[in-house]
């Protein structure tokens, strides 16, 4: 994660919004760039804001209008401001990550957030394992083959 800037759909910031810890994206970016849709969707929710957070318009091109014939408004604006400009794009959707992928752009979850933080000495192993408990508390769903690859990767840095 080299760039200072990075693009997200909603569902990373709402969990990391309700558990309090913007500081796992303050660590790795400067800037969080939201396009208006994603805004308005995390809005309709419970939020919290915080100063890394911007709010921008997504291009109005080819490319977000053929995924937004597959995906939501949010995850169409969101991969194609971040094809657009070649950011990373944070994503947690399964089908979302698929075409994002599948055009180039470069993606990461929550998890990764979390265990790139881990790697960088920015936060210790039980806190990563407390963070994943309480995404898991407020809905955010980890499949098992995902929980037990995490656990694996903390296991590296105790």
């Amino acid at each position: 994660m080299n760039s200072t800037i990075v693009v997200s759909d909603a569902t990373a910031l709402i969990v990391l919004s309700k558990i309090g810890r913007y500081d796992l994206l303050s660590n790795l970016w400067e800037s969080v760039l939201l396009p208006r849709e994603v805004w308005e969707e995390i809005n309709a929710k419970t939020f919290t804001t915080h100063p890394i957070l911007s709010v921008v318009d997504a291009p109005d091109n080819t490319t977000r209008k053929a995924l937004s014939l597959i995906l939501d408004a949010g995850e169409s604006a969101a991969i194609a401001l971040a094809h657009q400009d070649n950011y990373v794009l944070i994503i947690d959707e399964k089908k979302g990550r698929k075409w994002a992928k599948n055009i180039g752009v470069r993606v990461i979850g929550l998890i990764g957030i979390i265990l790139i933080n881990l790697e960088r000495g920015l936060i210790k192993s039980n806190d990563a394992r407390e963070i994943i408990v309480r995404c898991d508390e407020i809905g955010f769903r980890v499949s098992a083959g995902v929980k037990e690859r995490f656990e694996m990767e903390i296991r590296r840095y105790e």
